[in-house]
């Protein structure tokens, strides 16, 4: 007997060509993704307040401590004598500008490595934004070639049951259809709500609503080339430059400078001036004054003991971040490698190739050469192909991202 033909697959291959084109507002450009996220997130004016704190911070550093006039007055008497001296200074703390430099030196240590560290919360989130852009464009891929078939899929599945009723196929093959129908629905609705959920997680790094992002075409980076990189140079390039390694160094030089005048620092206390004195007696003449604390109980020593043990931790937590990055590095290049090799071996039919085999599967049904069992194998082979056409261009270029985070810096470009 002749197989049924339904409409609905002419519906079907109607939609294919124009499934990637449904487009409702601007089109978005990953980069344009990533400069609105940097523009309005949290944590990057975080840093940046922070920054801005040091920095006011440092500026009150760099202004010299103020002198301080001090005039003394005495009227004493005793009987019918009586006599009076007065005494005008103005004294400074003059040894305090001896380690000034180093205190302004570990002050301006300290506000690069606060800049440092919003370096890396930007390079960070330009890396989230990536991830959540891909990860996007690969569920819209994948719902909407789930989609595309709808319709078709429930014709397919009336003809099924009504071939089984009139005895033209199996209890097995019925069976057989029915599994793979149902699979197919349960993977759109999976896909669908993976597309949902992704949606939000990009609508939430660039401050709008998801349903605004659903009707946001995302346009994709072309695929980079087969760029020769070399691993040892990755290596060093991360350690040395980095943001967070950066930031991490210059916390430990700060502390290094901090020490450095800690011990000293109750040389601000000592205060050099003069002026001058006169007396009833019709002595006067100039004065030297001189305040000079004494160090007998407090001499910073707990401060400096802090300070010590902290650079100490910092120092450990750099040796374990630059671990980090070393494998971290080794494992992003090793994976691009391994995708783009196998990218370039993998020869997958493109979009109108696999729309063409569609076509030609619906006509070899329509003249009786496929059975219904063909031609669901047919319509599941389209699907495999679509979705991986949308896994293999997401996963390369993730691949691309996760290796310029590791690095710290995009170490080939890409045309967006």
């Amino acid at each position: 007997m002749k197989p049924f033909f339904f409409p609905a697959v002419f519906l079907l291959l109607s939609i294919v060509p124009h499934s990637a084109a449904q487009n409702i507002d601007t089109p978005l450009r990953m980069r344009d993704a990533v400069e609105r996220a940097l523009a309005r997130d949290y944590e990057v004016q975080r840093q940046q307040a922070r920054i801005e704190q040091i920095h006011a911070r440092n500026a009150q550093l760099t202004v010299l401590p103020n002198p301080v006039a001090a005039y003394m007055r005495e009227d004493l008497s005793a009987g019918d004598r009586r006599i009076h001296e007065w005494t005008a200074t103005v004294d400074f703390p003059l040894l305090s500008l001896l380690h000034r430099g180093k205190r302004l030196s570990a002050a301006e240590s300290a506000l690069r490595a606060a800049q440092a560290q919003g370096n890396w919360t930007r390079t960070d989130l330009r890396f989230e934004v990536r991830k959540a852009f891909l990860d996007v464009w690969e569920a819209r891929r994948v719902h909407e070639a789930l989609g595309a078939i709808g319709d078709a899929l429930q014709v397919l599945q009336r003809a099924a049951a009504l071939r089984a009723q009139e005895g033209d196929i199996s209890a097995y093959e019925y069976q057989r259809l029915r599994t793979a129908l149902a699979g197919f629905r349960w993977r759109s609705t999976e896909a669908g709500q993976s597309l949902r959920k992704t949606e939000a997680g990009l609508a939430y790094l660039l401050g709008i609503s998801p349903e605004a992002v659903s009707r946001t075409t995302l346009l994709l980076p072309d695929l980079p080339h087969a760029d020769d990189i070399e691993t040892e140079t990755l290596l060093r390039t991360g350690l040395q430059h980095r943001a967070d390694a950066i930031a991490l160094r210059l916390e430990c030089e700060a502390l290094e400078r901090q020490r450095a005048w800690q011990r000293l620092r109750w040389l601000d206390d000592l205060r050099i001036g003069g002026g001058y004195k006169e007396q009833s007696d019709l002595f006067a003449g100039p004065v030297l004054t001189l305040s000079l604390p004494l160090p007998v109980f407090d001499r910073n020593q707990g401060t400096v003991d802090e300070t010590i043990a902290t650079r100490a931790l910092l120092s450990a937590e750099l040796q374990a971040l630059e671990q980090h990055i070393e494998i971290e590095i080794r494992r992003a290049a090793t994976d691009y490698e391994h995708l783009l090799a196998h990218y370039e071996t993998i020869s997958l039919p493109d979009n109108d190739a696999l729309t063409q085999f569609l076509t030609s599967a619906t006509s070899a049904y329509e003249e009786g050469e496929f059975s219904l069992v063909e031609y669901l194998d047919a319509i599941s082979a389209w699907i495999e192909g679509q979705t991986m056409h949308a896994r293999m261009q997401s996963g390369l270029l993730r691949a691309v991202y996760t290796l310029f985070h590791a690095v710290g810096n995009d170490v080939f470009t890409i045309t967006e």
